[in-house]
């Protein structure tokens, strides 16, 4: 593994960084935030760690490396103790995926502190938590399995960390204390995490050496074959010219047999994925048509919403005198032509005078109340 060069004066290389090597620090070590979980881990000013939580309650370690030309170079950071996939972490579990620490050159022009940098990144994977598949550190296993066991008995959503602008890292110090409290624990104490490279240190491999060793476990190359040291030549010879039986023997062989079970092995384990992922499969499907029917519905909702607001602000929208004073002359018209229309019915005698003087009379009054209001809304208006 990599190991750190340190300078005996860091600090002391010219920067262009408008901060000197120690106002970094600074900025890291007294971070409102990050201050209660922080700790040095290294004899000098170079290596550091964090605590934090997860929204998911994953106890989880960055560590953050200053090189001896920092802050000309860009600091290097990664979660230590576990094994874990994220966009924004390599195979070694560096931290490449923020672009101010990417390189040399995007750290001098970002202009940014140490401490916001680690807080910026600690805070993105505190909302979007890395996928951890392995621990290394057993003590932070440990803790990783009581927090999950207290969130399943108290409700995992009062331990979920909260982060804000004047807040701290909830747990994390508590957690920090129990990492370092090896004199009280039985446990071993965390392995001595080594950073992985710094990118610009890691050697240039040819492509044909940049794929990743196999994770498999294969069974050991056999270095001798003392079955066959007494055979003579001539059986030698025989053997290796029929194909058949050197076939047969090498499919006797233990290390070949082994492989044979593992590949059988892998076959199953690779059925049962497949099974797993048709399954998932199928409840996606049926997810997916399910939130397309509430997409649906709601839409439709949706509509019919914005057409009872648009109605309820007609209703509710202030009258508009022009149009009263419109529809109250048209209605003293009506008014006036029924009380005409009775009095022409009496003329040609069809009706009674005390029928006549009833009907007459009612309808000349509306008329003239509607009139009276239509004079007093037109000097109202003007």
């Amino acid at each position: 593994m990599f190991s750190w060069q340190q300078s005996p004066y860091p600090g002391t290389q010219p920067s262009s960084s408008p901060y000197d090597r120690q106002q970094h620090i600074d900025s890291y070590l007294n971070h409102n935030i990050l201050n209660q979980s922080t700790r040095k881990v290294s004899a000098d000013d170079s290596t550091y760690d964090t605590v934090f939580q997860t929204k998911k309650c994953d106890n989880l370690i960055i560590r953050i490396h200053l090189p001896s030309s920092f802050p000309s170079e860009a600091p290097a950071m990664a979660l230590v103790g576990i094994k874990a996939t994220h966009p924004w972490i390599d195979s070694d579990n560096r931290i490449t995926g923020f672009p101010n620490i990417s390189s040399d050159t995007m750290w001098e022009s970002s202009s940014m502190l140490l401490g916001d940098a680690v807080y910026a990144i600690v805070q993105h994977l505190q909302l979007n938590p890395p996928t951890v598949y392995h621990f290394t550190d057993r003590n932070l296993e440990k803790i990783q399995i009581h927090r999950r066991s207290t969130n399943d008995s108290n409700g995992a959503h009062e331990n979920t960390m909260r982060v804000s602008g004047s807040g701290n890292l909830s747990g994390s110090s508590s957690h920090l204390d129990s990492l370092n409290n090896d004199s009280t624990s039985s446990t071993p104490p965390p392995p001595p995490y080594d950073m992985p490279p710094h990118p610009s240190n890691l050697p240039k491999l040819a492509a044909s050496r940049q794929i990743s060793n196999s994770t498999i476990s294969m069974p050991p190359v056999p270095s001798n074959f003392p079955q066959y040291d007494a055979m003579k030549l001539d059986e030698m010879k025989e053997l290796l010219e029929d194909d058949d039986k050197l076939a047969s023997v090498i499919s006797e062989m233990p290390s070949i047999q082994s492989i044979h079970e593992l590949r059988k092995s892998m076959n199953n384990e690779n059925i049962e994925c497949a099974k797993q992922n048709l399954e998932i499969e199928d409840k996606l499907s049926s997810l997916r048509e399910e939130v397309q029917t509430l997409q649906s519905t709601l839409q439709k909702k949706m509509e019919r919403l914005n057409e009872l607001q648009t109605k309820q602000q007609k209703l509710c929208a202030p009258p508009d005198t022009n149009e009263i004073i419109e529809k109250l002359e048209k209605a003293k018209r009506e008014a006036y032509d029924e009380s005409e229309d009775i009095a022409q019915t009496w003329t040609n005698g069809d009706e009674g005078l005390d029928g006549f003087l009833k009907e007459f009379l009612e309808k000349r009054t509306i008329h003239h109340v509607r009139a009276a209001k239509v004079e007093r809304l037109k000097s109202a208006s003007s």
